[in-house]
């Protein structure tokens, strides 16, 4: 049964309440491939904390979220599922395509994201699972999902103005500018939007992030324990203190607190996207 939550932007005019993520009381992510300062570092934090991606652990003891690496198609709706999944939609377990297999870890979410409407693949059968998502194509999928799970992105008021529009294909403009209109994605400092291009992990984390903003989708965090404990080597890991779970309780009871309605549209910083 879909989930049906109110999706509305402040920046159209009209009234959203929603927690707003508090990046300040984050449990450090462990990448070490990630910096404070980089401009993606709150939403790769924001994912990472919510259990909608993780990174990969090297042999040198050491996690990588690797940012600047291409998402595949299968990655980018399986972060869609995990949102749903947050939002207490049920996956499907349907066959549709013949290059997803029984055993594929994307399976249900691929399943249930055509069934769903959200991915149409390349044909009746085939998705393609390991082709890189390009920038077209994940704003068509982020704005499929709100329609699907949510609602429908308002009309943009007025055309982005991507010096490359042109290049957007016929079936993704209309998606791309509800996307630029509602905060969910930004061009590049040239003014395009470079809408064949590989979507990075970076990218798909910003992306989520917004889209999670813009439509008031508020996620639970995971337990931070088990998520590290997932990133960080066996060899690494260690038990909290007494002191760091006494520490961690007050964050948690803390942040139950903020609850509010912001004068402004609350979203990530997306003036850095693809620099």
């Amino acid at each position: 049964m879909k989930s049906k939550l109110f999706c509305t932007l402040l920046a159209a005019g009209l009234m959203i309440s929603t927690t707003v993520p508090a990046f300040a009381m984050f449990p450090a992510q462990p990448f070490s491939d990630v910096e404070e300062d980089d401009w993606y570092h709150d939403a790769v934090t924001f994912v990472y904390q919510k259990g909608i991606a993780s990174g990969t652990a090297t042999g040198e003891g050491k996690a990588l979220f690797q940012p600047e690496s291409s998402v595949s198609r299968a990655m980018f709706v399986t972060m869609l599922g995990r949102v749903a999944e947050k939002m207490g939609i049920e996956m499907t377990d349907a066959e549709n395509f013949s290059d997803v297999s029984d055993d594929d870890y994307f399976r249900s979410y691929v399943s249930w994201a055509a069934a769903e409407g959200i991915t149409s693949g390349y044909s009746p059968s085939v998705f393609a699972p390991d082709d890189t998502v390009t920038r077209e194509q994940a704003a068509a999928m982020a704005a499929a999902f709100a329609g699907a799970v949510i609602r429908p992105l308002p009309d943009a008021d007025q055309a982005a103005g991507f010096v490359d529009s042109a290049d957007t294909s016929g079936w993704a403009s209309d998606a791309v500018e509800r996307c630029a209109a509602a905060g969910i994605l930004k061009g590049y400092g040239d003014g395009t939007f470079r809408p064949q291009a590989e979507m990075s992990r970076a990218e798909a984390a910003l992306m989520i992030g917004n889209l999670c903003t813009a439509c008031g989708i508020e996620l639970s965090d995971n337990d931070m324990n088990a998520v590290a404990a997932a990133s960080v080597p066996a060899a690494e890991r260690t038990e909290p203190s007494e002191q760091e779970q006494t520490d961690d309780r007050a964050v948690k009871m803390k942040d139950a607190e903020i609850d509010w309605v912001p004068d402004t549209p609350c979203v990530f910083p997306v003036s850095g996207e693809g620099e």
